[in-house]
């Protein structure tokens, strides 16, 4: 979720409110990583969405604890978990540097 924040945080350089932008990947996030209802209840199209995001794997990850499961049986979405936070935290980072140089390009600043 920190890839997140980085991204969340790169547009803030552009718009003038980037709080609208935080709120839309909040309700992204709601919808897509099963947090009022499970990943499987989406259409099939929606579903591997689902899965880009690192918080589907630890909210299955606590479902399955709560269900009994050992930290051992979950370790692999843990594993998955932490696979994908790593992929979104780099992105997250390539993209808020690249909105950190047009904004130092253009001298666009919106935030401040």
């Amino acid at each position: 979720m920190a890839g997140f924040g980085l991204l969340i945080g790169g547009f803030s350089f552009h718009f003038r409110n980037p709080i609208v932008f935080a709120n839309i990947f909040t309700f992204i996030l709601l919808i897509f990583c099963g947090v009022n209802f499970p990943v499987e209840a989406l259409p099939p199209l929606a579903q591997p969405v689902s899965y880009a995001f690192p918080l589907t794997y630890g909210i299955n990850a606590a479902r399955q604890a709560i269900k009994g499961a050992s930290l051992l049986a979950i370790s692999p979405i843990l594993a998955e978990q932490l696979a994908v936070g790593t992929v979104s935290i780099a992105v997250g980072y390539l993209l808020f540097e690249a909105f950190e140089r047009t904004a130092r390009k253009t001298g666009k600043m919106e935030a401040l």
